[in-house]
């Protein structure tokens, strides 16, 4: 049952991508699923968009899938070099807030010459404003982390909370952890751990992915 087979490859690259996935295997499976039996009537820009993902994390085989897509001879090191080949080719499909979000990835590579932190997070607040499901939740990840941007674990709680109320259960999971372990600069408070891990909870039932919510 392949229709099934994707919802579930969606449902752990959502939740467990970020934990779980250092080769971009659920990233790259998802990709070649959507690209050879076109699942879910979904467009071949879905499946480029997560053979990207899994390519970034060094997965040979989503590398040669993005190359074949885009009909070119050149290697993938050398095509990431190009941010503004990602803009157009997104444009041309009209998913702008795809290609900002591409363009954060790509300037965030410290091993890439185009490193560059300040376009990687301009990049990102453009796909945001686009609205980027995925890029809110980054936002604030960099924030908790300190990655990219200067540590705000307060700022990141905000940010998980909109990214929450907007429906990413993953947001939920890592606002609740915050709350209730805190961190150096963070306090932790039961209160208010209390009060997201029930609507954590209550997005994650009405999705469909069970009664518990993860650690």
């Amino acid at each position: 049952d392949q229709e099934k087979a994707l919802q579930y490859w969606k449902k752990a690259n959502h939740l467990y991508s970020m934990q779980i996935d250092p080769t971009g295997f659920i990233a790259y499976m998802m990709g070649k699923m959507i690209e050879d039996k076109n699942m879910n009537n979904q467009p071949i820009e879905d499946a480029m968009q997560y053979y990207k993902m899994s390519a970034h994390k060094d997965n040979i085989a989503a590398q040669q899938a993005v190359l074949k897509l885009l009909n070119s001879n050149k290697k993938f090191e050398e095509l990431t070099y190009e941010p503004e080949l990602f803009m157009a080719e997104h444009k041309a499909a009209k998913k702008e807030k795809d290609a900002f979000y591409t363009l954060s990835q790509l300037y965030a590579q410290k091993e890439w010459k185009i490193y560059n932190p300040k376009k990687s997070i301009a990049s990102l607040n453009q796909a945001i404003a686009l609205g980027h499901d995925r890029a809110l939740l980054d936002l604030a990840r960099y924030y908790e982390h300190g990655y990219l941007v200067k540590a705000d674990p307060a700022k990141a709680a905000e940010l998980y909370k909109k990214s929450l109320q907007q429906g990413n259960p993953t947001a939920g999971i890592l606002l609740v952890n915050l709350y209730e372990n805190g961190n150096k600069a963070f306090k932790a408070d039961a209160k208010q751990a209390k009060i997201w891990r029930a609507k954590a909870t209550a997005l994650y039932k009405e999705l469909g992915y069970g009664d518990v919510l993860p650690k």
